[in-house]
């Protein structure tokens, strides 16, 4: 049975204005959401065993769950999605082809039918579900759907892309390929569409301060002129920086939202950090998948067999175990 991760808080005095009335208020929990692939097997099964991980901010594991069906892919994108005003957390099975909703205990509470759903973000104030969907699993052929919480399709975007993320700064979402949209949630208007890599951008993250977005952008062997990047660009769609990381394969990176440094992970073999302007602040021998920013100033990330939990040096603070040992992981941030 899953553990329950959130609690009521005790009431608190608030003063007199209405003759000293009590309020009572929800805390929502913090910590990290860890999906993995530990299930090798991906088709002819009637359950399937990727788990989805809750490990507290104090690093304590809370909920584990599992009949989830994901598998690899270009890098570690936003598959979940947590919608604080709504208590809840969006999963994206890219093989199952479905979107489900947890409660903060880890039980389904919704499913939206999605054949070739990837990345997901959630509009807080309307909590609609934003997707990147392929049926045909070729990203360049994608395209953004918007789904209310029943799971009907409100809005198509012909938008395609690897990822996608919310920016609270400017009410609008970042969809990253190779080509880099900005679409404005209220008025249904994409503000930009612009080359940003001859092959794939396959991580995107958000400085929640200046509005601007970095994007992980790989190399491929068969696509002439791509490159190891991180890139950055204003919310005009400017380019702020290009920064060549050569050999170092670019597979996710998360925003600092307390002072816009990123850090980026080097596909199991290391963790780098670097400043808001791209010079190298730290490089950190964690063989990591997937890398999480939180707003302590440290990070969380996930290699194959563990969730870490690190301090800006790059100390281990905390461990947990995975079910398993995963080929690919995803993360989503509760704060």
């Amino acid at each position: 049975m899953p553990h329950r991760i959130c609690t009521t808080l005790l009431l608190m005095a608030l003063g007199s204005l209405s003759g000293g009335a009590l309020l009572a208020e929800s805390a929502m929990p913090r910590g990290i959401l860890v999906l993995d692939d530990c299930d090798k097997k991906y088709e002819g099964k009637d359950k399937y065993e990727d788990h989805l991980t809750f490990v507290s901010a104090a690093g304590t594991q809370g909920f584990r769950v599992t009949g989830i069906n994901v598998c690899e892919s270009v890098g570690s994108h936003h598959l979940i999605a947590a919608d604080s005003q709504r208590r809840c957390v969006w999963v994206s099975e890219n093989v199952g082809g479905c979107i489900k909703r947890y409660d903060l205990d880890g039980k389904v509470t919704a499913t939206i039918a999605a054949k070739g759903c990837g990345a997901i973000a959630v509009h807080p104030e309307s909590g609609h579900v934003w997707a990147i969907v392929s049926e045909t699993g070729d990203f360049t052929k994608s395209r953004t759907v918007v789904f209310d919480e029943k799971g009907t399709e409100i809005m198509t975007y012909a938008a395609s892309g690897v990822d996608i993320v919310f920016s609270g700064r400017e009410n609008a979402f970042w969809v990253v390929g190779r080509q880099l949209y900005k679409i404005f949630a209220t008025d249904s208007f994409v503000d930009l569409s612009q080359h940003v890599t001859a092959w794939c951008g396959v991580s995107v993250d958000v400085d929640p301060q200046s509005g601007a977005v970095w994007i992980a952008a790989r190399e491929h062997p068969n696509v002439e002129g791509s490159k190891n990047q991180l890139l950055k660009f204003d919310r005009e769609g400017r380019q702020l920086a290009a920064v060549s990381t050569g050999v170092l394969g670019p597979f996710c990176l998360s925003v600092n939202p307390q002072d816009g440094s990123v850090w980026m992970v080097n596909f199991r073999r290391s963790l780098e950090h670097f400043s808001p302007e791209g010079k190298t602040l730290l490089q950190c021998p964690v063989p990591a998948l997937a890398v999480q920013a939180d707003r302590s100033g440290g990070v969380w990330a996930v290699t194959a067999k563990e969730i870490l939990k690190l301090s800006a040096k790059g100390e281990t603070l905390a461990k947990t175990p995975l079910a398993g040992e995963t080929s690919q992981a995803w993360l989503g941030i509760l704060e």
